[in-house]
């Protein structure tokens, strides 16, 4: 027959353990990934929408101290006083002309919002600060056309199709208040906006609406950005799907961020590379690991396999090295230990062997000495009923009485010899009339209560087990004033229990200890201990009938007597003690 070819161990290992790093590094990779993704996407939208805001927050600031600024320049260079004189005046001589443009020059200074001047009087005579662009002078003078209107002090800001920013205000004469004319400066490109220099920050663009009209761009602006602006301003959902969008509203202003997705897009490709390449340098270094650890935990394996198959063909002296402390390092030293035990097991064996003929003999040297109680029993019988008769005509009833029970203990006894249980009654009547004959001894000195509830009458227990019991109570428990000598039986849980307690004078600590100590069998010289050796063959008895299923406990004190308590399975059938006997 061909032999099955084997697989061996260490690739079934390397196996399992290729698939399960591969499994861990991809749902790992795929975890990192989706989780920098998402904490990307909400980063980026949180720094778009704090960039909006504090954008927001700095055009409104700088909007409004520019218009100030301008207004108040123009008031400190008595602009509005030139102007009123200019209007009442019916002519402009070239003197007030060079006045006037001196004047608007001084109104643009190095921390000015605004890099060129216009003005218009109401008689039509306009202005430009020197060196005032030709394209500036064109553009303000249209604007004026459009915005000429009064606006009783409400600054007017208009965006050009070039992208320049244009400030338009009412020029008032205070003394008489009176309205001159109007005013217009182009704004410098930095002045109003400044986004950070971050990369993001570069990338974004913030558009700025004021009185729904888009007033301020500042940063990367193209067509599609300015439409989505726009849109987005009117709610359109168009070209949404192409930026990270922010809103933000602060009183008449709006502005609108936009993040190209691009921008996002890229971010997680770079993730995704790395993601890659820690996926790939895990599961290389997780092959590298496999190697190393399979090569060492096989190694150990198949020295435990040839030890064990060494010692299966009888060589009990093999054993296998430890190198590892894991679990292979355990198993390996808990054969080492195995192999070592088995001699002591042996022993053990051969010790267990011994105690169980010992307690084989034991109960046969007791069914023997049964037997010899029942020789001749009729004779025994007999001679008390002589006894008794004797007693009767000799007018002695209370001899007569003893007699009587005593020969009512011997029947019984002899009866329940032939049985290896009987019931709680029947043992408690033999011991009812044990104790009436001892009690012919003390006198009314002794009392021996019974107690036995109606539902364990008819438990089975062991012959002839309490009368060690109740023997060893009354020769050691009896006070010479007053003793007390009780026995109880009752159910506990699923249990027998029967009780024998004395009043008597109790026994040490370490007297008792010695005691427990010496209900094993033997004492330390190989002899047999001088007291309790009823107590020991009735614990004796038990362990051997129930094995661990019995109990028995001694409780015991000076000057507070000693109870003896047993515990036994309660069956009420024979065959029931199957389970706890030997059969």
């Amino acid at each position: 027959m061909k032999q099955k070819r084997r697989t061996s161990y260490r690739f079934k290992l390397s196996l399992v353990f290729g698939i399960c790093i591969l499994f861990v590094t991809a749902v790992l990779t795929l975890t990192m990934i989706a989780q920098s993704y998402q904490y990307m996407e909400s980063n980026l939208k949180s720094h778009l929408e704090l960039l909006t805001e504090q954008s927001l927050l700095s055009v409104e600031r700088e909007t409004s101290a520019i218009s100030l600024q301008f207004i108040n320049q123009l008031s400190v260079k008595r602009i509005p006083n030139l102007m009123f004189e200019m209007m009442e005046g019916e002519s402009i001589s070239l003197m007030r002309t060079r006045e006037i443009t001196e004047a608007l020059s001084m109104v643009i200074t190095a921390s000015s919002g605004y890099d060129s001047v216009y003005i218009r009087g109401l008689n039509g005579l306009s202005f430009a600060n020197p060196f005032a662009e030709d394209a500036f002078i064109k553009t303000a003078s249209e604007l004026l056309e459009t915005h000429g209107e009064k606006t009783y002090g409400t600054p007017v800001w208009v965006r050009t199709e070039n992208g320049e920013l244009y400030l338009i205000r009412d020029v008032y004469h205070q003394d008489p208040f009176r309205f001159v004319g109007k005013a217009v400066a182009r704004l410098r490109n930095s002045s109003v906006v400044r986004l950070g220099d971050d990369k993001l920050s570069r990338q974004s663009t913030l558009f700025f609406f004021l009185h729904d009209q888009l007033v301020i761009v500042s940063g990367v602006n193209d067509t599609l950005a300015e439409k989505t602006a726009i849109e987005v301003k009117e709610g359109k959902e168009a070209q949404r799907r192409a930026f990270m969008i922010a809103e933000k509203r602060l009183g008449n202003w709006e502005a609108v961020g936009l993040l190209p997705n691009r921008v996002m897009a890229e971010m997680s490709r770079n993730v995704l590379s790395a993601g890659l390449m820690i996926g790939v340098f895990g599961m290389v270094l997780g092959i590298v690991v496999i190697f190393v650890a399979t090569h060492s935990m096989t190694r150990q394996i198949s020295n435990l396999v040839k030890t064990t198959d060494d010692a299966a063909a009888g060589h009990m002296s093999a054993r296998v090295s430890v190198t590892s402390n894991d679990e292979i390092g355990y198993l390996a030293d808990r054969f080492n230990a195995m192999m070592e035990s088995n001699q002591e097991l042996m022993e053990r064996v051969v010790q267990e062997e011994r105690k169980k003929d010992k307690a084989e003999y034991d109960a046969l040297e007791y069914k023997y000495r049964s037997l010899q109680s029942q020789i001749n029993p009729h004779f025994i019988y007999n001679a008390m009923e002589v006894v008794n008769a004797m007693a009767k005509l000799a007018g002695q009833k209370e001899i007569g009485e003893v007699v009587t029970h005593i020969s009512s203990f011997f029947r019984q006894n002899t009866h329940n010899m032939e049985k290896r249980f009987i019931t709680v009654r029947r043992e408690f009547n033999s011991l009812g009339e044990y104790a009436y004959i001892f009690r012919q001894i003390y006198g009314n000195a002794l009392e021996t209560p019974f107690t036995c509830q109606p539902e364990v009458e008819d438990a089975l227990i062991p012959t002839m087990i309490l009368q060690p019991l109740l023997e060893n109570a009354l020769v050691h428990g009896v006070r010479a004033d007053h003793a007390v000598v009780a026995i109880g039986a009752q159910k506990y849980e699923e249990n027998l229990q029967i009780t024998v307690k004395d009043n008597g004078t109790g026994m040490s600590e370490k007297l008792l200890s010695e005691i427990m100590e010496n209900l094993d069998g033997e004492n330390g010289e190989g002899k047999k201990p001088a007291s309790g050796v009823g107590i020991r063959n009735v614990r004796n008895r038990l362990m051997l009938i129930y094995h661990n299923n019995a109990g028995f406990e001694i409780v015991s004190a000076p000057g507070k007597g000693t109870t003896v308590s047993i515990s036994i399975p309660l069956v009420y059938a024979e065959q029931d003690l199957v389970r706890y006997t030997y059969a």
